[in-house]
């Protein structure tokens, strides 16, 4: 970088940094990221004075939420994707936030979801206040498999649940790639439908869904 690129506020600094790292280790070959100005390495941000010798990856986080401070010994961080609402289009916005390692690790991180992101970031709440799981979620071979109340449904009246709950699930549980798939199911429901009629017959993907835009 140029010596140009100092001319940050402070307030702007992670942020910036958070950006460039989750727009370049989008490409696999790309783990994390290194900065230069002028042809120096730099050992810290040159405004705020961040951290960043050893590198910056996702695994830093982005749009950090803490509501109080976590223990580094049994906490996680986990990214969340929460759909926003702007004229006509759908972004997800991107918030890390910490979960307890010492209990189920999807289940705190399913539980966490459904909360919905923290209101300062103007995301949607799309999950219904009564929704839960019903029995414990089961990883096997990259599918994770949860099933829920009836509460996750649009309307007790139809078997569908809302595209936008769908994937927001998917979007958040399989950030970290170990879970490849979300197998959704509902008690006491046969079959359910997305919002075009069409059957969730097979475990659904984040491939299953368009690009996605985020904030």
């Amino acid at each position: 970088l140029s010596a140009e690129f100092k001319e940050y506020e402070a307030q702007d600094e992670v942020p910036i940094l958070e950006a460039m790292t989750h727009t370049l280790t989008q490409f696999d070959e790309v783990e994390k990221i290194k900065l230069r100005i002028e042809g120096e390495d730099q050992a810290a941000m040159p405004v705020n004075g961040t951290p960043i010798e050893n590198g910056y990856s996702k695994n830093n986080g982005i749009n950090i939420f803490v509501d109080e401070q976590p223990s580094l010994k049994e906490n996680k961080m986990v990214t969340f994707f929460y759909p926003k609402q702007h004229n006509d289009n759908t972004y997800f916005v991107p918030v890390t936030t910490f979960i307890n390692e010492m209990d189920d690790l999807h289940e705190q991180t399913v539980a966490t979801l459904l909360k919905g992101a923290p209101y300062e970031f103007g995301a949607l709440q799309v999950f219904n206040d009564d929704v839960s799981l019903k029995e414990s979620a089961l990883l096997e071979n990259g599918v994770l498999q949860l099933i829920f109340n009836e509460g996750i449904l649009k309307s007790k009246d139809e078997a569908v649940i809302a595209d936008d709950v769908m994937e927001t699930l998917v979007r958040s549980l399989t950030e970290k790639g170990q879970i490849e798939a979300i197998d959704v199911q509902v008690e006491n429901v046969q079959t359910i439908e997305n919002e075009a009629g069409e059957v969730y017959a097979e475990p659904v993907q984040v491939s299953d869904f368009g690009t996605m835009e985020k904030m």
